[in-house]
């Protein structure tokens, strides 16, 4: 490839990623000054304002919940079902009290929030 196609896609790049982390920075700012007496945090210490669904643990993975009933032929197809008893998803604190989603990543699951986003203009 010649140098000068080479330069232009790294300067592509760079200007790309720039407005990204620009862009994100702005976001933040605006989502900060939003103040409304209808905002309604989404993240407490149980989770209350989500599902989980945690899906098929691989064979390799130890301490899965009481009842489950690992596959014979080392392939596991049953997914663990609507809850966490695994706990892949918490929230801890940081030193300034402000919450942080924890994800452990041992078994792939998801969350579904159990309210509809209301976008308040």
């Amino acid at each position: 490839m010649p140098k000068t196609f080479i330069k232009v896609i790294a300067v592509f790049c760079t200007i790309a990623f720039n407005f990204s982390v620009y862009a994100q920075k702005e976001y933040i700012k605006a989502s900060m000054e939003v103040k409304s007496k209808e905002w309604t945090p989404i993240l407490d210490e149980d989770l209350s304002e989500w599902e989980v669904f945690t899906g098929v643990p691989e064979n390799t993975i130890e301490n899965l919940p009481k009842g489950y009933k690992k596959a014979t032929n080392g392939k596991n197809k049953e997914p663990i079902g609507l809850d966490d008893p695994m706990c892949i998803f918490k929230v801890i604190t940081d030193e300034n009290g402000e919450p942080i989603f924890h994800i452990s990543g041992e078994v792939y699951a998801g969350l579904n929030q159990k309210k509809p986003i209301q976008i308040i203009t």
